[in-house]
């Protein structure tokens, strides 16, 4: 999609007045802060490349005890489930009273990740979609 679509599609939408560093030189421009994904509130920014969207991160609104009790997180869980069948990765690691949790999906367009994170001072759920970015073995 392209930024000029998006902006026209969504009136909500916010420019960020400096725009967030992505990654492969994209940019966070705009967000939307009371976004709704499998009944939670996120704050979603949208990240641009080359005048296209290439990737959309929802961080949850949800209170920490919420967070700390994965409740975000298994909502969104089962929401990406039921849109995208089974995952195709997960992992669970702990270091240094830091837990992380993600799950992987993808279709034949997009990238889905589901990541957790939570120590004894934070805990974020956030949600990416991203290009999906296919090389085939000439270009690696």
């Amino acid at each position: 999609m392209s930024e000029q679509t998006l902006v026209a599609s969504i009136p909500e939408l916010i420019r960020i007045p400096k725009p967030v560093q992505g990654i492969r030189n994209s940019r966070g421009k705009w967000t939307l802060a009371d976004f709704v994904f499998a009944t939670h509130r996120y704050t979603a920014t949208y990240y641009i490349s080359a005048r296209s969207v290439t990737r959309i991160e929802l961080l949850s609104n949800s209170p920490r005890l919420q967070c700390t009790q994965r409740v975000p997180f298994e909502s969104a869980l089962r929401e990406l489930v039921n849109t995208y069948g089974e995952s195709q990765a997960v992992g669970t690691f702990e270091n240094d009273g830091k837990t992380t949790q993600s799950v992987a999906f993808n279709t034949q367009v997009m990238d889905i990740s589901l990541h957790l994170s939570l120590s004894p001072d934070d805990c974020e759920t956030r949600v990416i979609y991203k290009t999906r970015d296919v090389k085939d073995a000439s270009e690696l």
